[in-house]
């Protein structure tokens, strides 16, 4: 049996292991979605340098890739502060992204009413210009989003190993580390 003043000490040092573990595990999940938040915006940035790229579609991905950036955040008082300032660049990166594709949609549906007397009806879509069509997702384009979404749903172990390059807005690779 170990005296009273070890048993103390040893009680303090689990609680402070259990704390440093709990942290690490934080920091080791809000990576894990970091990392796959930032495949989801490489991949909205490859997508969106397509010259047909659909804006829905990437305002999609890109809400996809901003929610999994709140998610990682999440927990900020238990990060590192290396952790919170990659989660934060490429979280900014996303929202300056996502906030062109809103204003490109915005002006295509601007277009698409024509001199803004065109009424919005239930569910109906405008035709009369050509550019009404744009307003909404095709059944293809919904299939799309379905399959990108769980795509990048997590289907595995935690894996601090690997991680993912980021791009600036110069489109220069920037790595996380």
């Amino acid at each position: 049996m170990a005296s009273l003043p070890a048993r103390i000490t040893m009680g303090i040092a689990a609680a402070i292991s259990l704390v440093v573990a709990g942290v690490l595990l934080a920091n080791m999940t809000a990576i894990d979605t970091y990392n796959q938040a930032t495949a989801s915006l490489n991949a909205s940035l490859e997508y969106a340098k397509k010259p047909n790229a659909d804006p829905q579609r990437l305002k999609a991905q890109l809400d996809q890739a901003n929610a999994q950036f709140d998610n990682a955040r999440h927990l900020g008082i238990l990060l590192t502060p290396k952790t919170k300032g990659l989660i934060n660049a490429n979280s900014d990166i996303s929202g300056k992204l996502s906030t062109t594709v809103k204003h490109k949609i915005a002006s295509t549906e601007g277009a698409g009413k024509g001199d803004g007397h065109a009424a919005k009806g239930k569910g109906s879509r405008s035709s009369d210009s050509g550019k009404g069509d744009n307003q909404g997702l095709s059944d293809e384009q919904r299939r799309q989003v379905e399959e990108t979404l769980k795509a990048n749903q997590p289907n595995g172990p935690v894996n601090t190993n690997r991680k993912a390059p980021t791009t600036s807005d110069e489109g220069a690779d920037v790595k996380p580390w």
